[in-house]
């Protein structure tokens, strides 16, 4: 029973992250906890990760309270029930197993996210069921179609997606290593899904890891000079990457710009704000939006906007320990856990996927791939 209430929760929280359409989430994340108690193992690092981040949130909203800035209630709530999701870093990562749990959410993101989007593309008018307050539009976004390279890209965004990053390094790293065709399949598939999801972080990071990580598996075959050639050409992706990700407008990426001016011209005009924060579920006005907001994409700024530069550098901390993790990267799945990882923080960074049942999902996942690698990467694959 804890093995399947935790897998539960797991395909609960990445299927409906805004617990949207089944509204369980609060009965899975109990029904877990409850299950797996005599599993739990308190450590200092463990404890100091859920007190830390309730300090922080705590005192950032006594400041914003005491301070009289206008905030959103209902924001400030969702983000005090948000942080119990820390709750499962109890759970001892060497008497679990995730897998299950990430398959099965991991195969519906994918399947639904490319169906919905070559549907899209056939039927654009489909498209208006993602617009309206329901189930499927509160865990899928239309988003505007993109142009790459003369290629259109319908857009139907999982708001889970980046979580994809995880399936998709390891499925490729079993395809280099086992040759077999079904890993090549799986890798495609949920390549697909990456792509279909529209984001230009979601498919530069896709284009990274299959580099980053064949040139992984060739410096270990000792083929020095295909290293060396993969690891330039990687380089050049990212420098031609970068260029794009800064010149290439569309009305996406100009409410960003809108968004980045209007931290500058907050933090400039309000170095407090820089120091402690602002407050979570605080409002600011913001040019991307052209209206007061209480979150915006630029996950990174705002964490400094709600808990200031001093706290976020503390969470940011908790967010590279699954890095530390690490004591052999030609150890297994090290290296590819770790660039999948590297690969979600780096997506997380345009996206509001940092701060909340994602992005706490997402540490934790890599947190405990990291802590029981040798056990787990016969399991993955």
């Amino acid at each position: 029973m804890s093995r399947f209430f935790l897998n539960l929760f797991i395909v609960n929280i990445l299927i409906d992250p805004v617990n949207s359409l089944l509204n369980i989430k609060i009965i899975t994340f109990f029904l877990c906890i409850i299950t797996n108690i005599k599993k739990v193992y308190i450590s200092f690092e463990r404890l100091s990760i859920f007190i830390v981040f309730y300090i922080i949130f705590f005192i950032s909203t006594a400041f914003m309270l005491f301070r009289n800035i206008n905030y959103d209630i209902d924001f400030l709530k969702t983000y005090s029930t948000t942080f119990l999701t820390l709750a499962i870093f109890f759970i001892d990562p060497l008497k679990i197993n995730i897998i299950p749990g990430l398959k099965i959410a991991t195969i519906f993101i994918t399947c639904s996210t490319n169906f919905f989007s070559i549907l899209a593309y056939f039927f654009p008018e489909v498209k208006i069921l993602f617009l309206l307050d329901n189930g499927l539009g509160g865990i899928f976004r239309s988003i505007e179609n993109k142009h790459i390279f003369n290629w259109t890209i319908i857009g139907i965004y999982h708001r889970a997606s980046a979580i994809l990053v995880f399936p998709f390094a390891l499925m490729w790293c079993s395809f280099l290593k086992k040759q077999k065709i079904k890993y090549m399949i799986y890798t495609i598939m949920i390549g697909l899904a990456l792509f279909f999801s529209g984001t230009r972080a979601n498919i530069f990071s896709v284009i990274l890891i299959i580099f980053l990580i064949y040139t992984y598996y060739i410096f270990f075959k000792k083929r020095m000079l295909q290293t060396v050639f993969l690891l330039c050409f990687s380089g050049f992706l990212i420098v031609i990457g970068t260029f794009l990700f800064i010149t290439v407008k569309n009305d996406s990426s100009l409410v960003k710009d809108g968004h980045l001016f209007s931290y500058i011209d907050l933090f400039r005009n309000n170095i407090i704000y820089l120091l402690i924060g602002q407050g979570p579920g605080s409002y600011f006005y913001t040019k991307g939006y052209n209206m007061e907001a209480t979150n915006t994409e630029l996950s990174y700024l705002e964490l400094i906007r709600m808990f200031g530069l001093f706290s976020s550098v503390i969470i940011m901390f908790y967010y590279i320990l699954p890095f530390l993790k690490i004591k052999n990267y030609n150890k297994n799945y090290s290296f590819v856990v770790a660039i999948a990882y590297l690969a979600y923080l780096f997506i997380a960074g345009t996206n509001p996927l940092l701060i909340g049942p994602t992005g706490f999902m997402a540490i934790w996942i890599a947190y405990t791939l990291l802590s029981q690698i040798n056990a787990v990467s016969n399991k993955i694959i």
